[in-house]
């Protein structure tokens, strides 16, 4: 398998399990399902991103390792106790690396990957 989908795979998988551990945070009901909702998706669309041929290329490598520090920064600030406002802005950096290989890989603007 190509580097750039083991690294996918690896940070969907990390996401999943983030989701897992989301009741030790110091947070509401409301807050701690809000954010394993999110992480949950997070991890669906990076695994539906794992097939794409993009992903498969060498010029994928950088979005797709964006993603995966993105995923393991976030587990490192998912400690037990921690609020879920500090987790904002690495959450949030999680959903732009994807969103931004998301684009990447549909060839979003005028290029198409044939």
């Amino acid at each position: 398998m190509p580097k750039g989908q083991d690294q996918i795979a690896e940070a969907a998988a990390l996401c999943r399990a983030l989701a897992g551990e989301v009741e030790a945070l110091a947070a509401s009901p409301g807050e701690q399902a809000d954010l394993r909702a999110r992480l949950e998706a997070l991890g669906a669309r990076l695994e539906a991103l794992q097939g794409t041929f993009f992903v498969k290329m060498a010029p994928a490598l950088r979005y797709v390792g964006a993603c995966l520090a993105a995923a393991v920064a976030l587990g490192e600030a998912l400690v037990p106790g921690a609020a879920v406002a500090e987790l904002g802005e690495k959450l949030a950096a999680v959903e732009a690396a994807t969103k931004t290989l998301e684009d990447r890989a549909s060839a979003a603007g005028s290029m198409t990957i044939t």
